[in-house]
């Protein structure tokens, strides 16, 4: 069989593409129609998922369709006439039905029973010739082998007219490092959504033309051919065919591969295989490359893989997909000189590995569910050598992607369904967080749809020791002390001076009793946070913090044995007073049904530069002492009512501030003059600090809220990453994306105030109120004074800053 069976391969296909793909809801309502049902050869069982092919008299196909769940099919023609049926069925010969007269208006009724014998599918050793031209025996077993392929590309684009398919879909975009080994970064969407397509192609007729691999001004642009491309005339007359003998790790199967039939000059074609089952005759997947790609390509090797699934109901899916494409970079122009002639040129090499591809993940029909796909699964076992290091609560991530959980009291842990790849795990334990101390990293490689199991070895409280004291201080020597300083809304102090003293060597001279005084100091960062090594154990001591928001002091003793020992330290001003004054505030907030303003913050600044942060109480009570007598700036703010700055004349005594809170309108205040261009910003340069340095997950900054222009504020946190935003009969809710088992709800706070519970977020200030939005993922980055407790700090924070 040499270039006839090309031909007629050829045909297969042209017949193949001679007809529309038809789905539920596009074909025309037309008046003439065939229905029927097919029956096993038993003549009892129904044939499920079989194809029913009607050709006219003229061997043109008018239409096809698949046998439903009882084997019924149902099929409208164009016009009225004579047209013979042929049932296809993978692993079958076809059956050929006795021709039926379609009357116009009519609908003509059939029963079939097939008759095709099974298909043998031969074991091949060697790879079979090439078939283009010539002769060749090997085209018997090609065509043979391409017909059971060709039987399950045409079912996956068919309906069966029984109600359509709801696929769920796992869709990733999945960036590789330059040796193609780890995952760099990896984006995953789901979707739901009524089809039988995992991907659409190009045209064939622009694919012939153009090829696989088109460059545009804004990129490289890489296709896979989808069922209609792989049916196509076009397809055909382009390749050549042969028989792939299976390796080791496809022993039952037997492959029909496919090459360009010739090489075109700066196009880029495919090559590959079509894998077909030798005892089933299905078709399992299908392998190709994409040629005539820069050399230095090659060992990314280029090209896509696609699988392929059989329901229960007979119709055939893409169970899996992927496309390979490198990412070239172009490096410093290079001379070198040939026979005489100056050649200049740039060197291209892999920057990265962008992978795109899906998984199907469930497939219902109305109320039954016909797949799901188990997914593979990723077991952490966490390992310690001593009890410090705790084995609970460690998170796990896997870097460049959403992947987090955190392990049980037993220091286990999962992660499923999980995309396979390889990946860098790093595993940070809460002491490790505190600290400050790098996560544990370890190279972890996913497989298959099955479990893959990893265990990570903490290093030992010793050893943790030694990497945040310095090199010349042992755990012999004393403890590790870190702790956090914070003002009286419970906001971090930044370079507050810290000194820890303590009393050594007491003893009692002549009546007397006489010590030594040893301290350590330090300073807290920007975060508030300070830390000391060398501190002495089972001492007491004090640790005392002076700072611009003022002083404070706590007790500190460091447990005996114990490698590290933490505080907190809350600082209080003196007074918002200069010497000599004696006024008191009384600040009473209300809404405009007089009722008390609980939880409010209050910013109030003295005439002497001195200011406080104060949160009214449950009666709406703000009370301030020893203020100098003069102007007092009031900043009031509270999520649900609009924010403003109001000022007031004070008199020495006893003072009283009535302010009324309205949702839409500034604070108002009777005979006091509002400032309402008055601005702290304070707030402010602590957000552009933490932007900068890059420690939230995601920022939105108010440049960007300018340019999209969205109605409400929670609009701009759809977007985000690692955030889901869900709309309960309009309440608006965030929950976290990157826990793998629990129900996660980040906190949310306004200018520094942390909500209870879970906020509507709907109520958030309007867009135009914003100053920047800042979203921290989990615990790894979120700030000190924004920690919480137990598991709550690890679902993350949406922090909002008004302007």
């Amino acid at each position: 069989m040499g270039l006839s069976s090309v031909r007629a391969i050829r045909r297969f296909l042209n017949g193949a593409l001679g007809a529309a793909v038809m789905t539920i809801g596009t074909a025309p309502i037309l008046a003439q129609s065939a229905r029927g049902v097919v029956i096993e050869r038993d003549g009892l069982r129904p044939a499920i998922g079989v194809i029913v092919v009607f050709d006219d008299q003229s061997g043109t196909v008018a239409g096809r369709t698949l046998t439903n769940a009882v084997g019924e099919f149902s099929l409208k023609f164009a016009t009225g006439g004579i047209y013979r049926a042929r049932v296809l069925r993978v692993g079958f010969q076809p059956t050929v039905a006795p021709a039926v007269t379609v009357e116009v208006g009519g609908t003509t009724s059939l029963r079939i029973v097939l008759t095709g014998a099974p298909v043998t599918l031969p074991a091949v050793s060697v790879r079979g010739q090439d078939i283009c031209r010539g002769q060749s025996a090997d085209g018997v077993v090609v065509a043979a082998i391409w017909e059971e392929a060709r039987k399950a590309l045409l079912a996956s684009g068919l309906s069966d007219n029984a109600g359509p398919l709801i696929a769920e879909w796992i869709e990733y975009e999945r960036t590789l490092d330059a040796t193609s080994r780890f995952v760099r970064a990896q984006r995953i969407r789901s979707t739901r959504s009524a089809t039988t397509h995992a991907f659409r192609s190009a045209p064939w007729n622009v694919l012939a033309e153009t090829g696989y691999v088109v460059d545009e001004q804004d990129g490289t642009v890489f296709h896979a051919p989808d069922a209609d491309v792989l049916l196509s005339d076009s397809f055909a007359s382009l390749h050549c065919f042969h028989v792939e003998p299976p390796g080791p790790d496809r022993a039952n199967q037997i492959g029909v591969g496919f090459r360009p039939a010739r090489v075109r000059r700066q196009i880029s074609d495919i090559e590959g295989t079509f894998w077909i089952d030798r005892e089933s005759r299905e078709l399992r997947a299908l392998e190709f490359r994409y040629t005539n790609l820069p050399a230095v390509t090659e060992r990314m090797q280029p090209g896509g893989m696609v699988e392929f699934l059989r329901l229960s109901s007979g119709s055939w899916l893409v169970g899996r997909w992927s496309i390979r494409m490198p990412q070239l970079m172009l490096t410093a122009p290079t001379t070198m000189r040939r026979r005489g002639v100056t050649v200049i040129g740039s060197a291209a090499t892999v920057q990265a590995v962008r992978l795109v591809g899906g998984e199907l993940s469930r497939v219902d029909r109305a109320d039954s569910t016909l797949y799901r796909a188990l997914g593979a699964t990723l077991a952490v076992r966490i390992s310690s050598p001593d009890s410090i290091v705790s084995r609970g609560d460690v998170r796990v991530t896997l870097d460049g992607s959403d992947y987090e959980m955190l392990t049980d009291a037993n220091g286990l842990g999962h992660i499923t369904p999980i995309l396979p790849g390889q990946y860098r795990l790093r595993a940070q334990s809460p002491l490790m967080d505190s600290l400050g101390v790098l996560a544990e990293s370890v190279e972890v490689t996913v497989t298959g749809r099955e479990a893959n199991e990893v265990v990570v070895s903490l290093a030992p409280a010793s050893a943790l020791f030694r990497r945040v004291c310095e090199r010349d201080v042992s755990p012999d020597q004393g403890a590790h002390a870190r702790g956090v300083v914070v003002d009286s809304m419970g906001l971090p102090v930044a370079n507050a001076a810290v000194r820890l003293s303590w009393q050594r060597q007491i003893a009692i001279v002549s009546d007397r009793i006489m010590w030594n005084d040893q301290s350590l100091t330090t300073r807290t960062d920007s975060l508030g946070t300070w830390q000391a090594c060398g501190v002495p154990r089972d001492v007491g001591m004090m640790v005392r913090v002076e700072s611009s928001a003022g002083r404070g002091r706590t007790p500190l003793r460091v447990t005996p044995g114990a490698l590290f020992a933490s505080v907190r330290t809350a600082v209080q001003q003196d007074s918002l007073r200069a010497e000599g004054s004696d006024a008191s505030v009384l600040i009473a907030l209300t809404d405009s049904l007089s009722r008390p303003v609980k939880d409010a913050i209050v910013i109030v600044a003295a005439p002497n530069g001195f200011t406080k942060r104060l949160r009214s109480d449950s009666a709406g009570h703000v009370f301030a002492a020893h203020v100098q007598p003069g102007t007092l700036t009031v900043d009031v703010r509270k999520v649900g009512f609009s924010s403003g700055i109001v000022s007031a004349e004070i008199e020495r005594g006893d003072n009283t501030i009535p302010i009324v809170m309205q949702r839409s309108l500034v604070p108002q205040l009777a005979a006091v003059r509002v400032v309402g261009d008055h601005r702290v910003n304070a707030r402010h340069n602590d957000f552009e600090r933490r932007q900068e340095a890059g420690v939230a997950t995601a920022t939105v900054t108010a440049a960007e809220i300018e340019r999209r222009q969205p109605a409400s504020t929670w609009q701009l946190l759809t977007r985000l990453p690692s955030l889901q935003i869900l709309d309960s009969l309009g309440v608006i809710s965030a929950r976290s994306s990157r826990m793998s088992y629990l129900l996660c709800w980040p906190r949310v706070a306004i200018d520094g105030l942390i909500l209870p519970e879970r906020p509507n977020l709907a109520l958030l200030p309007p867009p135009g109120e914003i100053f920047g939005i800042e979203v921290f993922a989990g615990s790894a980055r979120l700030p000190l004074e924004f920690g919480g407790e137990g598991e709550q700090r690890f679902c993350g924070l949406i922090a909002i800053w008004t302007k």
